[in-house]
Parts: structure tokens; C-alpha cells; sequence
């Protein structure tokens, strides 16, 4: 699936690395070149341009931030047992274990 992903993301990244070489011609030979790829306008050939590093851009977000645990979701973890209260001392040991579900889970995805 991982593969599939990567293979995805570098048919898009090529079509864009493509298509942004495209917009550095005169008005003119972009118009042409823009109708010869079955594009019916510039402003269809931008829009695809824009879309296109949209999608990149979020993939790779989505892939470094699947990448790491958000200890901001784990607040109690960082404090001492002695300053909390019986209640906050139950809840901690229910984000520990559900951090270390989360860890588990990214080091199976990471294998």
C-alpha cells in the first residue's frame, strides 16, 4: 500500500514538475502547448497546476505528521504522579497506555 502511495505521488510530482516548465513559455506558445495537452484553457492548465501542489503538498503533511506521536494529546505524561489527583492519576495511566497504542501502531506501519 506504502508502494502504491509513493508511486502515486511521484506520477503527480512529474506531471507537475511537467506542467510548471510549461508556464515559464510566452503567452503564445503556452496557449498552443496548453491546447495540444488537452487542456481546454490556461485557466484549466492553472488550475491543475494548483491542484496538483495541493494534493503534494497535503500528502506530505499527512505523511510526516503519520510519521510522529503528538505528545500534546498526552499532557499528564509530563507531570509528576505527586502533584496530581487520584482522578488525574487514573487518566494518566489511560493516556500512557494509549500512547503506547499509538506508538506500537506507527512502528507496525513503519515495518
Amino acid at each position: 500500500m506504502e508502494k502504491k502511495r509513493e508511486e502515486k505521488n511521484k506520477v503527480l510530482q512529474e506531471e507537475l514538475n511537467e506542467l510548471e516548465l510549461l508556464e515559464g513559455l510566452d503567452a503564445a506558445s503556452l496557449k498552443e502547448e496548453v491546447l495540444h495537452r488537452n487542456f481546454k484553457s490556461v485557466d484549466e492548465f492553472n488550475k491543475r497546476i494548483a491542484t496538483l501542489r495541493i494534493k503534494l503538498t497535503n500528502k506530505r503533511e499527512n505523511h510526516e505528521s503519520s510519521e510522529t506521536i503528538d505528545e500534546s494529546k498526552y499532557p499528564l505524561l509530563q507531570i509528576e504522579d505527586y502533584k496530581l489527583t487520584q482522578e488525574q492519576i487514573k487518566q494518566k495511566r489511560i493516556q500512557k497506555m494509549q500512547r503506547t497504542a499509538a506508538v506500537m501502531r506507527l512502528e507496525k506501519r513503519q515495518a
